[in-house]
């Protein structure tokens, strides 16, 4: 064990709790790809704490995990319902999201309640008003929810949130006659929180577990998750060493490398190679050469530090949303990837 992925409990509940203040409409979280690699079952039991009752995941095979722990939750599929997964859908008593006409006229034969989803602008799953058009006069569906997704919506202030908001109340306008009942959902974190939407349920979902749900300002978020790794050896090499794979870094001087215990297998970036850092003994350390399957090397040349030790990758000093920076990419995608063999240790 000398990579460990800790997550903050408290953190989870403190911003699911933002999130309730920030918006009229009740609050789902999205617990998808296993609550975005931070355990599924884990976080739904800490928002059950805080209320929360209404669960988004991605698959079928998603949503009965969740059935099996949880029976009184209820549990949206955004996949839909797809031939294969039908049975599975009423088996579990999961609402399934549908995106197409064809899942409309497979499920429109169960009895069952749906979710549809309608396209505002995203131009990836969803229904158009043509097919809403077909959907109003030919099939009978117990519809509960009218869902869409904003595309910019960590950009609050771009004209296209707008756009979107507007497309999607004259879809709402075309079908609440038919179905009088139905709640509507556009809002994910940065929606709900700055759009301040008058709608039935909104979608949390990186905003809960402390990325930064803004493109443009600051992360308003509690910071949930840390990755640690442990030196494996410390090294001492001469100038004009070259380190690791491909010798893609050469030491300028004589220089202490520290060899720690995580690498791409546990969700470091290949691409932090050369110009990631940690945090160590009260100091930060480049990473240099490349980082590998399961270590990484790290110049530890300024500051006090023993084999055994622990270093910081992501926590209070190297933010999530920093590490995702330097490595090219998102919160979301680092996430995701972190835990795949790393133990998770829940504190609050």
């Amino acid at each position: 064990m000398t990579c460990l992925l800790e997550i903050d409990v408290s953190a989870i509940k403190s911003n699911y709790d933002y999130l309730n203040r920030a918006t009229k409409s009740r609050v789902a979280g999205v617990v998808k790809a296993d609550a975005y690699g931070l355990g599924a079952t884990k976080v739904v039991s800490v928002l059950l704490e805080s209320g929360c009752k209404e669960f988004f995941v991605a698959t079928a095979i998603e949503g009965k995990t969740l059935r099996d722990k949880f029976s009184e939750i209820t549990v949206y599929v955004l996949e839909g319902a797809l031939a294969d997964t039908v049975d599975l859908l009423l088996e579990c008593n999961l609402v399934p999201v549908l995106n197409t006409l064809s899942q409309c006229v497979t499920w429109s034969k169960k009895n069952r309640p749906s979710a549809i989803h309608v396209d505002t602008g995203m131009e990836r799953l969803g229904l158009s008003v043509d097919d809403l058009s077909v959907l109003i006069k030919d099939y009978p569906l117990d519809i509960r929810l009218l869902v869409s997704h904003l595309a910019r919506a960590d950009e609050p202030e771009n004209p296209f949130n707008q756009i979107q908001l507007d497309r999607f109340d004259l879809v709402y306008q075309k079908i609440k006659n038919n179905f009088p009942s139905i709640e509507t959902s556009l809002g994910n974190s940065a929606g709900l929180i700055k759009q301040r939407l008058d709608e039935g349920l909104s979608r949390a979902g990186i905003a809960l577990y402390g990325g930064n749900p803004f493109s443009d300002r600051t992360n308003p978020m509690k910071s949930v998750v840390s990755l640690k790794a442990q030196v494996l050896q410390l090294r001492q090499v001469g100038k004009a060493t070259p380190v690791g794979y491909g010798g893609t870094f050469e030491t300028r001087q004589d220089t202490i490398l520290a060899t720690i215990g995580a690498g791409y297998a546990d969700g470091i970036p290949r691409a932090l190679s050369n110009k990631g850092r940690v945090y160590a003994s009260g100091g930060y350390c480049p990473i240099v050469g490349r980082v590998s399957m399961d270590t990484t090397h790290v110049d530890v040349s300024g500051v006090s530090i023993k084999e055994g030790d622990w270093v910081e990758l992501i926590g209070p000093n190297l933010g999530l949303d920093e590490f995702a920076f330097l490595s090219g990419t998102i919160s979301y995608e680092i996430l995701v990837g972190l835990g795949r063999r790393s133990p998770r240790i829940y504190a609050d």
